[in-house]
């Protein structure tokens, strides 16, 4: 082959980058591949970079030679290598560009990431000697081959590594021998990702037949496409490139023919990018629409230097009709339109009020030359002009803005600024929605939406963006259909009938349009034509919007290809559905339709028109109305379904449209008003005599209706049950329920239509054949009308079904009776027509099946003209309720005569079988669709969803299988075992459908395989444990493999089996009963094999007596009364059972809470601190007696203990904090003498002078001013902590407290003294010292009151000490130390789980308090007289005072923490925290107290319990006529001993120590008993205390109390007790579900030791409670006997 000139192409084509992370590149079909990573460093992707300017050299000839297989591939670099490149992989692909040129030869080359410095020059070279390295390799190659690249000039880099990937086909691969590049230019060609270059050169090679090149890219073609890829046509979802490159693609189509030819087609396309985008914003945020213009400016959109278009949209599609093929609408407003990026200051329509008048704007940057473009959403807060401006005067503002010449409408069209002025309008209509409607105003808004749409007739709809703005615009004001006047309905619907023209149209010019552009706006159309839809009324004919809807159905229609996906275009008053599919394809297409609500299956033959070819498409429009929307027509009140719509067009191959009518129409039509004809019937139990036999005993229930016969129409009853039973239907004529009124009996099973009986004066045969649908034939009716002589007759039903209620019951069984009939018109007709359509065999009372026949026609679309003139193509269906039925009162009635009770089941089933045989002769074989209900109990209503009539399978004879095979005959729901096919399980009624699983059976060597993995995962894990043993130690390791080997064993023999027991147990302990076991199910089970079924006839009818003896034993006898009794106790016990054990539960978790309250409050660290405190303060306390004694303690004990060298402000020894400055206050009388009442009585005046008496505190006042020393007082006094003189510091307001002393309890003020424990000993001291010299304490001095609290953050307790030195009135001082220790809460959910448990008590105690209030409403004045009900308001009370305590202390506590950072050096007042905090802890202790009182409650089921309740109730009187007794001789000797041994003795020395005293007499405490004042009256008070109080009255307390107890036990004994029935029942439940554990039989009782436990034994040695007896149980009477 002779050297020629070619084209040579560089670029990367078709492919996939191979860089880290990323799938590696498919190798192309055909030609060479070779996988090279870029090398990183190079931004722009540059595949050959520059070289250095000495080396721009263009060689004269470039050599590339390749071989299949034995060709060579080489490779040069150009410049010196400056360091090592790494690893390098290198991509070649070649190609040829078409038949037509001599010779042609592609390269592309490309460098993935993989080296760590920029790319250098490379290209093929010829021999010439150039600085670089070179390759070479053979191609193809198994994957990445590596190579060494070496050096050809010495000085340069050493030789490195790479590594070339060569894939060739083994067809098509080009030999080239030669290949010259013809070029002017020197400089090396550089190449960039994104680039193709064709260059002019000569190729030698040797090619075979070339095919085209590139690789197949991966594509969901399901999930992306809506047609799939195999068939005629294919249609592509929007965004399904979004993941592709920008280049250029094909798509490939392989047609292939039954004679073995085939075909490869492509289609090419190019996939651009959007504009990159960064950043918009909206200027102001925030504004009033009409009012604040806003401004939208982008910045920073790059696409290659082009000028971009800006397009900024108000989106408005809330509310908006959908379109299901639609994935994103952007429809909305446009507020600019042009090449600027910032839009000039506009207004925005008001925001959605439910979001706060949020506002949606999208900002898009068009490239207009791609049809691409970018979107950035932006938000602002729109408010509406009417929250700041009355109604009126917006309103007056928009006239001014859109009428008159000089108005901005008008200036805006006289401009023909279209855009602005459709946006101004969409503005307009958007401030008229948001207004309220306003009667005054009403006309005037009706007036501006007339002049509004009048004027949107002015902007044109030639371009998709004009007709955009004028549907937006149209459909803002169809809005609020409330200012819709007639000729603003005319003007609309118009208007888009125009705008959906337009839009075909524009489509027809421009095909690039897609059709998601389409559709968008179509919602547009869609919901203005849906909010006319809701204007129709009675008086007026309105054709026009029906035109709309033809119209909007071409339009999507038209961007629709065959057998796509059906497109739903939905409302809220309207849905339209429309799909495109060939017309060999027609009734297979729409057959598939299964999930639709009104169904519509229509038939069309290949030959119905001549015209069309077989391919030809066919699209279909099917319409829902919600409403009727021919109001103005006859039937309106009687139409019983919603209205349908269909429309079938066809395209001819010259492109002419015409109209279709299928062949036959089956449509579904839903009924729309299920509660009218239908009631609920009341069944009960028939009237037989109890001792009948259980198989003549029946559920019965009647009704009656009128009926017209001359109508001719069948009459429909639909029995709506879930009770899967055979009924039989008996149907009278007249009102009396006779037999000689009984005219037919129908058969109705539970999933069969039903069979008529004795029909020998009828003619059976009825259209409608569906399970539980009894059709009354025209014949029938007829009958009825000559036995009652009337063409007006009524007609009387009877049902009767195998016995299944106890009482009457109207809850399980409606009776729907109805007629109907289907009506049809073409396009809109004076009358709907009741000629064409008829009413088909699937009709119930949910549905109206009709099927409409008529002969195939077409006709020619008209040509387009005005919408006046156009004529309707579109058929609608509808059904309606014939008037010759009327429901009369139902009432049950008793049917004497039961003709078919007396026939056997046996024979009545082999009629069922025969008449079901003789139909399947006639009629092709159907499987029986299921029922789904479901399960649990019945319910009023089934919802069918079958869509055929099922049809029972012929019967084969089963006396051969059953010879064979051990079959079920017994099943009471199994209807017809023939219905199902071979092979399939019918299914049990009521039970839940189950689904069947595939199984995957693994082969036996996998169970091997499994265990050497465990094997295998064991040792692996005990290396790496035994590796990593060898930094932690041999311990740590063995340790380590200890606990691995203990999780293995516990998980294999603790975990899986616990779980095992305890998932059999509880499914174990759930009933089953007959409805919950069905007889087959999705499993699938081989058929037992019996060996021997013959017997002899005397086996068999012992066999038969046998069974008939168990038919008439009790166990197949109906239930008693007494029965029913019983099982209503149990249902109640099981009740009972489970309210006690969450009462349980509930009491123990609350108890468990206060127990965990008490830790938290640390008693016992709280006890320790406090003895801590009473020892280090109360050193030489005791000696205090004397005032002057207490400034010697001061100096003594008190300042060692505040001033702690080594650690100031800690106590010594001690982690104890002193907070805050300790205070020593004084409480003293106010100056001035008080004579005594003695001193009146002395006769000298002189010693009158002398005798005076101390001051008594809480008597006389309280001095509270302040001096300047020695008490001399000032008038005017800072209060200062160092001041000398005496200073007042009054009672605290915010935090009070109190100091209780031995003799009174002192309030928070005083005369103050602050010590400073940061400072030295001796300035405390010496400050002591001025003190006691300045006489601090005198005669006026009443308490002195030393405070101060410490903190141990050890323990985190806080401790307030109170050290009180009392003066009494005779001069001795009294001394009190009091220390309480106390904790605070922590709330750090982050260092603390406290606040759980804080919040776990909250709920409980709003639990509590709302069963509580619950119980109070319900029980009203009977809520008093229960002590149970007392007991627990008392709990609940308390509860609530111990809630508020610990708020009040919380709340303290944050007060008094912040008072102290932000005032260290002063007094800090803890000590009201603590009264709180003791206060609470008392309220705690009561509450604790009567929770475990409250446990006793629940221990009643024990019997001694119940008896020691019963017995203390009992002898309840007797002890309080003891109690009063022993009371009164108890404050007897109290009060002996406080007047006779008070002087002396320290136990009697007051009324309390008296009364501890004798207390403990009580209880035998004997102690201090020595009187030594007085022995003799001592001894005997003792003696006689001993005789009267213990050995008399306190036993024969005990006594009262113990012969209660002795009579209560038999009674006890025979009263029923709910809590023992509930504990018996909960241990029963509890031995069931462990019962696997015990190995003895299930039969055997309970033990004798729980019984005795819980009821108790009776006394059976006394008579006393033998016989008949009569007492009051829960307030009744009851008689019962005790044997």
């Amino acid at each position: 082959m002779r050297p020629g000139p070619v084209l040579l192409l560089l670029g990367l084509g078709l492919s996939l980058s191979g860089g880290p992370g990323r799938r590696p590149p498919t190798p192309a079909p055909r030609g060479a591949s070779a996988t090279v990573p870029r090398v990183p460093g190079s931004p722009s992707g540059d595949l050959l970079g520059r070289e250095p300017a000495s080396a721009r050299r263009a060689p004269p000839e470039a050599r590339v030679r390749l071989s299949a297989p034995g060709g060579r591939l080489s490779l040069r670099w150009l410049a010196r290598l400056p360091r090592s490149l790494g690893r390098l992989e290198w991509t070649f692909r070649l190609g040829l560009l078409g038949p037509t040129v001599p010779t042609a030869a592609a390269a592309a080359a490309r460098v993935s990431p993989r080296s760590a410095v920029s790319p250098l020059s490379a290209l093929p070279r010829g021999p010439r000697s150039y600085a670089g390295l070179v390759a070479r390799t053979k191609c193809p190659t198994d994957g990445p081959t590596p190579v060494v690249l070496e050096a050809v000039n010495p000085n340069s880099s050493q030789a490195m590594e790479s590594s070339v990937s060569c894939q060739i086909s083994r067809s098509g691969v080009c030999v080239l021998d030669l290949v010259r590049i013809e070029r002017n230019d020197d400089s090396p060609l550089q190449l960039t990702r994104k680039m193709e270059v064709t260059i002019n050169a000569t190729v030698k090679a040797r090619c075979p037949i070339q095919r085209f090149f590139g690789d197949k890219m991966p594509f969901d073609w399901t999930g992306q496409t809506t047609t799939g890829r195999n068939g005629a046509y294919l249609s592509v979802k929007a965004f399904a490139f979004r993941r592709f490159v920008e280049d250029k693609f094909w798509i490939s189509l392989s047609l292939a023919t039954w004679g073995g030819s085939s075909l490869v087609l492509r289609h090419p396309f190019v996939i651009h990018h959007v504009p990159e985008t960064t950043e918009c914003k909206i200027d102001p945020a925030e504004g009033i629409a009409f009012i604040t213009k806003f401004v939208v400016h982008c910045s920073s959109f790059k696409d290659k230097n082009i000028v971009l278009t800006y397009k900024i949209i108000v989106p408005d599609v809330r509310g908006f009709g959908e379109i299901s093929s639609l994935k994103e609408n952007n429809f909305g407003s446009i507020l600019y339109w042009g090449k600027d990026c910032t839009a000039p200051p506009s207004f925005l329509p008001v925001g959605v009020l439910a979001n706060h008048y949020a506002l949606k704007i999208y900002a898009q940057a068009y490239n207009t030359s791609l049809g691409a473009f970018s979107q950035v959403t932006l938000y602002a807060t729109v408010q509406a002009p009417t929250d700041i401006n009355s109604s009126r005067t917006v309103l007056q503002e928009l006239f001014n803005s859109t009428m008159g010449p000089d108005s901005s409408l008008s200036t805006l069209l006289q401009q023909q600024d279209f855009l602005p002025a459709g946006y101004l309008m969409y503005i307009v209509a958007s401030v008229l929605n948001s207004m309220k409607t306003d009667s005054h105003l009403q006309a005037d808004q009706i007036r501006l939406r007339e002049h509004l749409f009048n004027q949107s007739f002015i902007l044109p709809v030639n371009t998709l963006v004009e007709i955009s703005q004028v549907v937006m615009t149209v459909t803002k004001l169809t809005q609020k259909t409330s200012e819709f006047s007639s000729l603003a309905q005319k003007l609309a619907t118009v208007r888009i009938w125009q705008a959906s023209q337009a839009l075909q149209e524009c489509h027809q010019r421009d095909k690039h349009i897609s059709s998601e552009q389409i559709e968008s706006v179509s919602t547009g159309i869609l919901t203005s034509l849906s909010n006319i839809l809701k204007l129709m009324v009675r008086h007026e004919v309105v054709e026009e919007p029906f035109h709309v809807i033809e119209s909007l159905a071409e339009t999507v229609l038209a961007v629709k290809v065959p057998e796509d996906k059906t497109t739903a275009m939905r409302t809220s008053n309207f849905n339209m559905y429309v799909k495109k599919t060939e017309k060999w394809n027609v009734t297979k297409f729409f057959s598939t339709e299964k999930h639709c609500r009104n169904c519509f299956y229509p038939t069309l033959n290949v030959s119905s028109v001549p015209s069309l070819p077989a391919n030809a498409p066919i699209s279909t429009v099917f319409c829902e109305f919600a409403d009727d929307p021919f109001p103005w027509l006859n039937y309106g009140e009687n139409i019983l379904t919603e209205v349908v719509g269909f429309r079938m067009t066809g395209t001819e191959a010259t492109g002419d449209v015409i109209e279709i009518t299928p062949d036959v129409v089956e449509v579904y039509l839903i009924r729309k008003n299920l509660s009218f004809g239908t009631f609920n019937l009341t069944v009960g139990p028939s009237k037989e005599s109890p001792k009948a036999n259980e198989s003549l005993r029946k559920t019965t229930g009647a009704f009656s209706f009128d009926v017209d016969s001359r109508a001719g129409k069948e009459v429909l009853i639909h029995i709506v049950t879930e009770v899967a039973v055979l009924f039989t239907v008996l149907v009278y004529a007249g009102h009396q329920i006779t037999p000689t009124a009984l005219i037919a009996t129908y058969l109705v099973p539970h999933r069969i239509p039903p069979v008529a009986q004795d029909s020998d004066l009828f003619d059976p045969d009825c259209t409608v054949t569906e399970a539980r649908v009894v059709c009354l034939p025209p014949s029938l009716l007829r009958v009825i009308a000559q036995r009652t002589s009337s063409s007006e007759s009524t007609v009387a039903v009877v049902l009767q079904a195998p016995h299944f209620v106890l009482k009457p019951n109207d809850k399980l069984v409606r009776i729907s009776v109805f007629s109907t009939q289907c009506l049809d018109m073409y396009g809109i007709q004076s009358d709907w027509r009741e000629d064409t359509c008829v009413v088909g065999e699937k009709t119930t009372w949910q549905k109206v099946h009709c099927i409409c026949k008529n002969p195939g026609r077409a006709r020619r679309q008209l040509d387009a003209m005005k919408l006046a003139n156009l004529h309707l193509r579109t058929h609608y269906l509808t059904a309606k309720r014939r008037p010759q039925v009327t429901l009369r009162e139902v009432a049950p009635r008793k049917h004497p005569w039961t003709p078919a009770a007396s026939e056997h089941w046996e024979e009545r089933l082999a009629k069922w079988h025969a008449h079901e045989t003789g139909n399947e002769r006639s009629q092709e074989p159907e499987k029986l669709p299921p029922t789904r209900r479901s399960p649990g109990l019945p319910k009023a209503s089934v919802k069918t969803t079958s869509k055929r009539r099922p049809q029972p399978k012929r019967a084969e004879s089963k006396v051969s299988r059953t010879q064979r095979k051990n079959k079920n005959a017994n099943n009471p729901n199994v209807e017809d075992n023939q219905s199902v096919s071979p092979g399939e399980h019918p299914r049990q009624p009521g039970a839940t459908p189950l689904k069947e699983k595939t199984r995957i059976v693994l082969p036996w060597c996998c169970v091997y395989v499994a265990w050497l993995l465990v094997f295998v995962t064991c040792s692996i894990s005990s290396f790496f444990i035994v590796f990593y043993g060898l930094t932690y130690g041999y311990k740590k390791s063995i340790e380590w493999l200890f606990a691995s080997f203990c999780c293995f064993l516990q998980s294999v023999f603790l975990v899986q089996p616990s779980k095992i027991i305890v998932v059999s147990g509880y499914r174990t302990s759930k009933p089953k009963y007959c409805e919950n076991l069905p007889w087959v199910g999705s499993c699938r089970y081989s058929e037992i094999e019996l060996q021997s079924i013959t017997q002899n006839p005397e086996e068999m009818r012992r066999r038969q007596q046998h069974i008939v003896q168990l038919r008439s034993s009790r166990m197949y006898q109906p239930l008693t009364e007494d029965d029913i009794t019983i099982f209503k106790r149990k249902k109640r016990i099981k009740r009972r059972a489970f309210l006690f054990l969450s009462y349980v539960l509930t009491h123990f978790m609350f108890l468990a809470l206060l127990v965990s309250l008490v830790t938290l409050l640390h008693h016992t660290d709280g006890f320790d601190y406090n003895r801590f405190i009473r020892d280090q303060f109360s050193v030489d306390l005791a000696s205090v007696t004397k005032p002057e004694d207490i400034f010697r303690w001061l100096n003594s004990v008190l300042l060692p203990l505040l001033h702690n060298d080594l650690r100031p402000t800690f106590l010594p020894e001690s982690s104890s904090k002193i907070l805050g400055l300790p205070l020593m206050r004084q409480v003293r009388a106010q100056p001035g003498e008080k004579t005594c009442l003695p001193a009146e009585h002395f006769t000298q005046d002189s010693l009158k002078r002398e005798i005076h008496c101390h001051p008594e505190y809480g008597t006389d006042p309280e001095d509270t001013k302040s001096y300047s020393g020695l008490w001399n007082r000032v008038s005017k006094r800072a209060i200062d902590k160092t001041t000398k003189g005496f200073t007042y510091k009054p009672r605290e307001k915010r935090w009070v407290y109190y100091s209780y002393g031995l003799l009174h309890t002192y309030g928070s003020g005083g005369y103050a003294f602050y010590f400073f424990p940061e400072e030295q000993q001796f300035n405390s001291t010496l400050r002591l010292s001025e003190l006691q010299g300045s006489r601090w304490l005198d005669e006026k001095t009443w308490a002195v009151i030393l405070e101060l609290t410490t903190f141990n953050p050890d323990t985190a307790l806080f401790c307030s000490i109170s050290v009180i030195f009392e003066v009494s009135r005779v001069g001795v001082v009294n001394t009190s130390l009091s220390a309480h220790s106390f904790s605070l809460a922590d709330f750090n959910r982050k260092t603390s789980a406290e606040i759980y448990l804080y919040v776990a008590i909250l709920i409980f105690f709003f639990a509590y308090v709302v069963d509580e209030v619950y119980i109070i409403t319900q029980e009203r004045s009977a809520y008093v007289k229960s002590v149970y009900n007392l007991l627990n308001f008392a709990l609940k009370c308390i509860f609530t005072v111990l809630i508020v305590l610990f708020f009040r202390k919380h709340f303290l506590a944050v007060g008094i923490i912040r008072f102290y950072l932000s005032n260290s050096e002063d007094f800090i007042p803890f000590h009201a925290v603590s009264q709180v905090d003791h206060a609470m802890r008392v309220i705690l202790g009561f509450l604790l107290f009567l929770t475990i009182l409250k446990t006793l409650r629940y221990s009643r089921f024990f019997y001694h319990v119940r008896l020691t309740q019963r017995a203390i109730q009992t002898a309840l009187p007797g002890i309080c006529h003891m109690a009063l007794v022993v009371s009164v001789y108890f404050f007897v000797y109290m009060t002996f001993g406080y007047l006779v041994f008070g002087q002396h003795e320290w136990n009697y020395s007051d009324m309390i120590h008296a009364t501890q005293t004798v207390f403990s007499y009580c209880v035998s405490a004997f102690q201090n008993t020595e009187f030594s004042s007085n022995r003799v009256l001592g001894v005997l008070f003792l003696s006689s205390f001993l005789l009267v109080m213990i050995c008399l009255l306190i036993n024969l307390f005990q006594a009262v109390i113990l012969s209660a107890y002795g009579e209560m036990k038999q009674p006890v004994y025979e009263e029923p007790s709910e809590e023992a029935e509930a504990m018996t029942y909960l241990c029963h439940r509890l031995r069931t579900a462990f019962g696997f554990l015990s190995f003895k039989s299930k039969a055997e009782d309970q033990s004798k030791f729980f019984v005795n436990m819980v009821y108790g034994q009776p006394e059976k040695n006394d008579s006393r409670y033998l016989g008949l007896k009569t007492r009051n149980i829960n307030g009744k009477k009851t008689v019962y006997l005790v044997v």
